[in-house]
């Protein structure tokens, strides 16, 4: 048996059906990095404001594996259960790729903000570690996320710091699971 299913966002309709929870399970770890001297400020990266972004992905699956490909043709991922919930392991999870997705999004709309209000950076690394946990009246679901984050700057640390919390606020991703798990941040801010 072969199921299908098409993911899908759009910044101008968001949910999610995350709900909170306290006990470890299943944690797992993801690590973004960015690179360069500084965030670039060049006029081909103010594009005109949109109202909306959609992005898409399909998942196959058969049996316990399935290969997840975005549809900018960018994203090919292999998926699969996780050993500890029985399945054989060795490729990506969802609580994995979440990770990824918030360390990204969390890190664009870093990148983003500093670019308009021409604060230079340099090399961001972003990691969260997401929590699966058991309990609370659910079968499994994300309990918590935390987001750590290093950025580089040669601006004064309290405006980069201010920086990263309304990023961290105005993430959408970190928007999308706000209320429904328990979502942290820390940051260290280097010259």
């Amino acid at each position: 048996m072969i199921a299908w299913v098409t993911l899908s966002d759009s910044r101008g309709s968001r949910s999610t059906a995350l709900k909170a929870g306290r006990s470890l399970s299943c944690a797992v770890s993801m690590i973004l990095t960015y690179h360069g001297d500084r965030v670039p400020t060049d006029d081909r990266l103010h594009l005109p404001a949109v109202d909306s972004l959609n992005a898409s992905a399909t998942l196959r699956w058969e049996g316990y594996h399935g290969t997840i490909e975005g549809g900018s043709g960018a994203l090919s991922v292999s998926t699969a259960t996780q050993s500890e919930l029985g399945g054989p392991g060795g490729a990506s999870n969802p609580e994995e790729l979440f990770s990824a997705a918030l360390a990204n999004c969390f890190t664009s709309t870093l990148t983003s903000m500093a670019r308009k209000r021409e604060v230079p950076l340099g090399p961001i690394e972003t990691s969260v570690s997401t929590r699966l946990s058991w309990g609370d009246g659910s079968e499994h679901h994300l309990s918590r996320a935390q987001l750590r984050t290093r950025v580089a700057s040669s601006a004064p640390e309290g405006e980069v710091r201010a920086l990263i919390d309304e990023a961290f606020a105005h993430c959408p991703v970190c928007q999308a699971v706000g209320g429904h798990m328990q979502l942290e941040l820390e940051a260290d801010v280097t010259a």
